[in-house]
């Protein structure tokens, strides 16, 4: 896999079905670590490249409507950090209302990052979003000047930037709760964070992923 994560602990054990209570990933026999305590890394048994992986919360009744919190970003960014430097990972998460035939748990996919040459038509190398090729989705960048950032900072620039576009160039209107986002993709790299906004979670059970937009599908 050519990965190595630190602070490796005995993953926990799943039910017969290989789902733990409340989920609907079945990662039974894939598992790799825990990664403290709030979540379990493992492979993808419908694996799009390799390594693929699967970052699964450890509350199985987390769903993918619900927003993201400090925690699921230091988790990320101990990850990205711990895979090769000299292969770059991306993560990737949809989060999304349920639509039929999908799976409902919120997880956290990481892929090798693509191709330069295909990467540049959705993530840059321009900073003006105006220069950027036209394209049959919005999506909102934010570029790191230099380390990669802290779980608080990438928290802030999550929400108070990229999310609050992304709302706003679709229209959408918070729950009363507010617990549920907009429906939208993250794409997190160790040098940029990318939100594509949707109108909608899906189509009659068809969803789209941002990964396959990247290319890395």
């Amino acid at each position: 896999m050519g990965a190595r994560v630190p602070d490796e602990q005995t993953p926990s054990a799943t039910s017969s079905s290989g789902c733990r209570p409340g989920n609907d990933i079945d990662v039974s026999g894939f598992e790799v670590a825990d990664i403290g305590s709030t979540h379990l890394l493992a492979d993808n048994k419908f694996a799009a490249a390799r390594p693929h992986l699967l970052l699964v919360t450890q509350d199985g009744y987390r769903r993918q409507h619900e927003r993201l919190g400090s925690h699921d970003f230091a988790v990320l960014c101990q990850v990205l950090s711990a895979l090769r430097r000299r292969e770059r990972h991306l993560a990737n998460l949809q989060l999304r209302h349920r639509q039929r035939m999908q799976l409902a748990a919120q997880a956290l996919a990481g892929l090798p990052r693509p191709a330069r040459r295909r990467l540049c038509a959705v993530a840059g190398p321009a900073h003006d979003p105006a220069t950027w090729p036209a394209l049959p989705f919005k999506r909102f960048i934010h570029r790191f000047g230099g380390e990669f950032p802290s779980a608080d900072a990438l928290t802030g620039i999550y929400y108070e930037t990229l999310l609050s576009q992304g709302e706003r160039a679709v229209g959408y209107q918070p729950d009363e709760g507010g617990n549920k986002a907009v429906p939208h993709d993250v794409v997190l790299d160790r040098k940029w964070i990318l939100v594509v906004p949707r109108r909608n979670a899906g189509l009659i059970g068809v969803v789209v992923n941002a990964a396959a937009m990247l290319g890395m599908v």
